[in-house]
């Protein structure tokens, strides 16, 4: 009997490190962010050039993942076939001439944006690629998907309809 206690306990625990750890929902405060050209953006006034119904969608990536690789072209489908209402950023764990080639080779240079001191990723809690949110105009956080999954590219296309 005890050890039942115990180990309900502990799942409460877990349970309860898990909704207030995830970044589902919440909200992250504003950043500054700097393109493949060393133009220097913030997160906040990205989110109010965006329309009124809009989703921001933020990718993860490295230019030596391979399910990165498959996964952004399902992403800029999303984005065309939502024309207007979805913006996307690439974030680069590389800097510079890498990721240049890299997006150039995916169309997405204008998108792309290096991280190599890994400041967003730990906004974000990244730890691994390809990680992708889903953010509202409002700044909240409406989806993380982890990995590149048909299912996950699916419930990202779910999120901005």
């Amino acid at each position: 009997m005890f050890h039942l206690k115990k180990r309900i306990i502990r799942l409460i625990f877990i349970f309860a490190a898990i909704l207030f750890i995830s970044p589902v929902h919440s909200m992250v405060d504003d950043f500054k962010f700097f393109d493949v050209h060393g133009r220097r953006y913030t997160y906040f006034a990205l989110l109010n050039s965006m329309p009124v119904a809009g989703f921001l969608i933020i990718n993860f990536t490295s230019v030596s993942c391979a399910p990165c690789k498959m996964e952004i072209p399902e992403l800029l489908n999303i984005q065309k076939e939502m024309t207007g209402k979805v913006k996307i950023l690439f974030i680069y764990a590389e800097c510079c001439q890498p990721v240049k080639e890299h997006a150039s080779e995916f169309g997405i240079l204008g998108k792309a944006i290096v991280d190599p001191f890994h400041k967003i990723r730990d906004i974000f809690q990244v730890q691994s690629f390809p990680v992708t949110f889903v953010i509202g105009k409002d700044g909240k956080i409406l989806g993380r998907f982890d990995g590149y999954t048909k299912e996950g590219i699916d419930s990202i296309r779910k999120e901005v309809r």
